[in-house]
């Protein structure tokens, strides 16, 4: 078990629900994870520490329900697999801003995620920058038609910018 802490204020700002909150959080491998890791892919698991804040504002605006989430990690501190030139840590930070507006059994979703990690045996960055485009209809009580469309552009540092997209379809 890792641990996870997150304290939270909730009130009302304007008719919304407002969340404000930070949190903690520690990812550590059991000795049986690092043992298998070890012998059968010839690596040491990795642990992970991150810090952070939230916030939340949602309700209903007129005939929509409205809903605008941002999370921030400041701090994101991971010790990656041990290799040929030993551990390896990268540390990262990034924000992940969404707009989601539903009217009856319709939705859409506006999203941008944005995290730059910084590798330090190799003193390299990576910035990955995702816009998520995307909408929902809901078929049936807990029965939803999701599409997304995605871009997602990687630079490395000194390195050329590389974009991808995709659409993605999903019933939940």
């Amino acid at each position: 078990l890792s641990p996870y802490l997150r304290a939270a204020i909730t009130t009302e700002l304007a008719g919304l629900d407002v969340v404000a909150g930070i949190y903690y959080a520690s990812v550590k491998h059991s000795r049986e994870n690092i043992a298998v890791s070890a012998a059968v892919f010839g690596q040491v698991p990795a642990t992970a520490d991150s810090l952070g804040f939230d916030l939340q504002l949602q309700g209903d605006v007129g005939d929509l329900s409205v809903g605008f989430y941002l999370p921030v990690q400041v701090k994101g501190e991971r010790a990656a697999s041990a290799n040929a030139s030993g551990q390896i840590t990268e540390n990262a930070i990034g924000f992940a801003p969404a707009l989601n507006v539903a009217f009856g059994h319709l939705g859409v979703r506006l999203m941008y995620d944005y995290t730059k990690r910084k590798n330090d045996v190799a003193a390299t960055a990576t910035t990955r920058k995702r816009t998520t485009i995307g909408g929902w209809y809901s078929v049936a009580q807990n029965v939803e038609l999701m599409v997304d469309w995605q871009s997602l552009r990687v630079t490395p540092t000194g390195g050329a910018a590389t974009t991808s997209t995709r659409t993605v379809v999903t019933v939940e």
